[in-house]
C-alpha cells in the first residue's frame, strides 16, 4: 500500500488531508514514523510479518519530495490531539512538532491545526484527497470515492475544517505552546531528539 500511496501523491497536483489524532504521513519525521511502525498493537492488528520499521519509515520520508515540487498545493488539517499524542517517546514528538513548524514555511504547504475548543463533531475519521478522488483508510482496506456527488461532500467537509483551523502564525503559536507544555509537564520518558 505504501508504494501505491507514493505513486498517487507523486501524480496529484492537489493533496488535502484531515487527520484528527495523528500527524499526516507526508510531514512525519523518520523517528515519528518508525515509532508508529514499531508499536506492538500494529503487528497484532495487521500482522505485517517481517515488515521492517526502519525501511517503512524511510519510504514514508521519501514520499515527502512532493512537498518541495513547485506547482503543487498541499493542504493538511490536523486536530490538536495529533500534537499531543506520542507514538513513543516525548523527544520524538517534540522533534515532530519542530518539523511541523518548519513545514508551515513551505510555499506548497498550508498546515492548519484544529484546537480542542473548536474540534468538530464531524467528520470523526480521517480522509485525504488527491485531486478529485477521496481516500478513506480502515483497519483492513482503503475506500476510494470518485463520484462527483460523494467527492463534493468531502470537499465541503474539508473546507469547513479549514475555516475553523488555525493557520500560519496562529498554528505555529499553538504548536510551540504544546511543545512547551510537553517539555514542562511530560511524564517520565527518555528524551530522544535524534530525529
Amino acid at each position: 500500500m505504501a508504494d501505491a500511496q507514493a505513486a498517487l501523491e507523486a501524480a496529484a497536483m492537489h493533496i488535502a488531508e484531515w487527520q484528527p489524532a495523528m500527524v499526516p504521513g507526508l510531514v512525519q519525521t523518520a523517528g515519528y514514523a518508525r515509532e508508529l511502525f514499531e508499536r506492538p498493537e500494529r503487528s497484532t492488528l495487521t500482522d505485517p510479518g517481517d515488515a521492517d520499521p526502519d525501511a517503512m519509515a524511510t519510504a514514508r520520508v521519501r514520499r515527502q519530495d512532493v512537498l518541495y515540487q513547485p506547482g503543487r498545493r498541499i493542504e493538511l488539517i490536523i486536530g490538536e490531539a495529533a500534537l499531543r499524542s506520542t507514538p513513543g517517546t516525548i523527544g520524538t514528538l517534540l522533534g515532530q512538532l519542530d518539523r511541523l513548524v518548519s513545514v508551515i514555511d513551505l510555499p506548497t504547504v498550508e498546515l492548519g491545526i484544529l484546537p480542542f475548543p473548536v474540534m468538530p463533531v464531524m467528520p470523526l475519521s480521517s480522509f485525504y484527497m488527491h485531486d478529485d478522488v477521496v481516500y478513506i483508510e480502515t483497519l483492513t482496506a482503503e475506500q476510494q470515492l470518485s463520484e462527483p456527488e460523494e467527492v463534493a461532500v468531502y470537499v465541503k467537509a474539508f473546507s469547513m475544517l479549514r475555516e475553523a483551523a488555525l493557520i500560519g502564525p496562529d498554528a505555529v503559536a499553538l504548536i510551540q505552546r504544546v511543545a512547551a507544555e510537553l517539555r514542562v509537564h511530560s511524564w517520565p520518558q527518555e528524551y530522544d531528539d535524534s530525529d
